[in-house]
């Protein structure tokens, strides 16, 4: 009985005092770990009353697991509903954001390998999810500028991104060196060389603190060596005369003369229903350069930029066809036979015409060949398809629309058995060269090759 009278007040001011820690920690545990609000698009009923219920970071966990089970399988369609409930269930689940994205925008592919595009508005939409649901860590903008840098290849949503991400605490310094080159893509040069200086001074910190430090070392000395090519190849390219106001020929830059004229044209010809045959000209002779064709319904068009804005859905407008491939352009000649018949899901062709789009950037290109345009084509021109755009007037790139109809590419009406071509005006293709061998002769004492009796 004595116990039970010194337990009794040791439980009450146990309880007081958790009561008293809770006030400090629920403030803390809101802000960083609490689920949002309930937002359920694209949810069955039952899978509503799952993320509503208790143990919701238990049942999260559970999911994930399963979502695991199906990548492993090859199941990708089943992983997406998951993504969205996990998500809903555990908003703090960092990992389910990333790899969500990455099934989206890398993992849905046709037989060739090429990535269903429709999936990257939902892919962004997730990762901008993501940063809104924790905004204490660089991770989640790291994933949505490298989402925009490589596969997107909007520069300047990356450089936003990376930008971000680099104030946080948190982010490994090996990390930060990806928004120089984002500058780089950005042609924002002047950026990029500040930024390597800022790198390079925080490596060496590091560095003179921990003279032992073996990966401030490396990081430094990758730094330097990056500075050095990008000062390098400022001097090279005149970049630093036009600050000067004395570029001109006696300087001798990689990017004089101008290349007046790029000599782009293209033909599409249909073979067979949802195959076409692309060939054409790009008048760079490096080799390196890619021409990036997309094929889509002429009315469609992902706004990717607007779309990541809205709440995620992983539901796909099932009824659009958008195809994009990279054609690799060797001694200024493309050519590329694209396959779309053999799946109907990704290219339904519901559409009555299609825009096939072409377009080739500098800013895409090797530094091979931005040594000999530039970072954004300050070098070139073209007379028919030069595109500079209006939200970026330093950018010169190549553009180029023709326009299919749904009958000519499937082959039906009055396109049946007819060969459909759709070319560039004046288009001349250039007929690529045949292998040359060199041949050896015999000489005395050496095995020629076998003769026929």
């Amino acid at each position: 009985m004595k116990r039970m009278k010194w337990a009794i007040p040791v439980l009450l001011l146990l309880f007081g005092s958790q009561a008293v820690l809770q006030t400090k920690i629920d403030p803390f545990w809101k802000k960083y770990y609490a689920p949002p609000k309930l937002s359920v698009p694209g949810l069955g009923a039952e899978q509503v009353l799952v993320a509503l219920s208790g143990f919701r970071e238990v049942l999260a966990g559970i999911m994930w697991v399963r979502a695991d089970e199906f990548f492993h399988q090859g199941n990708y369609d089943a992983i997406l509903p998951l993504v969205r409930l996990v998500t809903l269930l555990d908003s703090k689940q960092i990992d389910v954001y990333v790899t969500g994205a990455w099934h989206m925008g890398y993992n849905f592919t046709d037989e060739d390998q090429r990535s269903d595009r429709r999936y990257l508005v939902p892919a962004l939409q997730l990762l901008r999810e993501g940063v809104n649901n924790n905004q204490n860590t660089y991770e989640l903008w790291f994933e949505l500028g490298w989402m925009k840098y490589h596969k997107i290849m909007d520069y300047k949503g990356a450089v936003e991104a990376f930008e971000k991400a680099k104030n946080f605490e948190d982010i490994p310094l090996a990390r930060r060196d990806i928004l120089a080159h984002a500058y780089y893509k950005n042609g924002q040069i002047s950026d990029a060389l500040n930024y390597l200086y800022e790198l390079l001074d925080m490596n060496q910190k590091i560095l003179d603190d921990y003279p032992g430090n073996e990966s401030a070392r490396i990081g430094r000395d990758t730094v330097e060596k990056n500075l050095d090519q990008h000062i390098i190849r400022m001097a090279a390219r005149g970049y630093f005369a036009k600050q000067r106001g004395d570029y001109g020929p006696a300087g001798h830059y990689t990017t004089l003369p101008p290349l007046e004229q790029m000599d782009f044209g293209a033909r599409i010809t249909v073979t067979e229903p949802g195959v076409i045959r692309v060939v054409g000209t790009l008048g760079l002779a490096p080799i390196g350069a890619r021409v990036r064709i997309v094929l889509k319904d002429q009315s469609y068009d992902l706004h990717l930029a607007e779309n990541e804005k809205l709440p995620f859905s992983p539901e796909l407008p099932k009824d659009v066809t958008y195809m994009q491939d990279d054609l690799y352009n060797k001694k200024k000649r493309f050519a590329r036979t694209i396959n779309m018949s053999k799946d109907p899901a990704m290219y339904p062709f519901d559409a009555e015409k299609y825009d096939i789009v072409f377009s080739w950037s500098p800013r895409w290109a090797p530094a091979s060949i931005q040594d000999r345009l530039g970072w954004n084509g300050e070098a070139m021109d073209d007379k028919r398809y030069l595109n500079i755009p209006k939200d970026d007037p330093s950018l010169r790139q190549i553009l180029c629309t023709l326009t299919i109809t749904k009958d000519q590419i499937l082959q039906r009406g009055e396109w049946r058995d007819k060969k459909v071509v759709v070319e560039t005006p004046g288009f001349v293709e250039v007929q690529e060269e045949a292998p040359k061998y060199r041949v050896v002769p015999n000489t005395p004492g050496t095995p020629g090759p076998a003769k026929s009796t």
